[in-house]
């Protein structure tokens, strides 16, 4: 998709920071309008994604230093361009309200019902369809085209058909014996990182393959 396909175009979406609101090097600030010359993907601008899932791709729960960080709804006020429909930058673009990381799963919850046409508890065959399981050593997964397989328990794994999403919980065991969430990141099925009917789970951060009846 070149730049100039979304010419002209205005649109909401989700942006991710560091715990100080900074992205890039430039200080954000809540509920702000902030403007720049030029808007170029990977160049310049400000960028955002309009899909929440695609936001963990640059900005994951918890960064490399153990640090939560920030996200927030944006509002692009300029023309929008994109090289891949997923990434999106612009010149001008207003910040919303912190929504933190119960905010964007409530996102992922949305965006998914929005799109949804048909669904089940944790397996989905229908196309733009969700697939959500919250239950320790559970699995989900889903088939139909542009899909989300979302398991969010403890020792949890998903799978999906190619183009579809998965998104993973990655859960870590204090001293006091509770549980406490350290990581939740999602990615296409591209049949590259990410092959298609296969289980994934989060160890450390990273995607692994889970053996058909292997235990996490």
């Amino acid at each position: 998709m070149r730049n100039s396909d979304w010419k002209g175009k205005q649109m909401k979406g989700y942006k991710g920071f560091n715990k100080d609101l900074t992205c890039r090097g430039k200080q954000y600030a809540e509920n702000t309008v902030f403007e720049e010359e030029t808007a170029e993907i990977c160049k310049s601008g400000m960028h955002f994604c309009k899909n929440p899932f695609e936001v963990l791709n640059y900005y994951p729960f918890v960064n490399d230093n153990a640090e939560i960080n920030e996200f927030a709804e944006v509002e692009a006020l300029d023309e929008c361009k994109t090289d891949d429909n997923e990434k999106f930058t612009t010149k001008k673009l207003k910040i919303g309200a912190k929504i933190g990381i119960d905010g964007l799963i409530k996102a992922f919850i949305n965006f998914t019902l929005s799109k949804a046409k048909a669904e089940s508890a944790a397996t989905n065959i229908g196309d733009c369809s969700v697939a959500t399981n919250t239950g320790d050593y559970s699995a989900a997964s889903v088939e139909g085209k542009s899909s989300f397989a979302i398991a969010t328990g403890i020792n949890s794994k998903a799978k999906g058909k190619l183009g579809c999403y998965i998104a993973v919980a990655e859960w870590g065991q204090k001293d006091d014996g509770e549980y406490e969430l350290i990581n939740f990141k999602s990615h296409k099925v591209d049949g590259k990182t990410i092959k298609e009917d296969t289980y994934y789970t989060l160890k450390n951060g990273k995607f692994v393959e889970v053996k058909t009846n292997e235990a996490i």
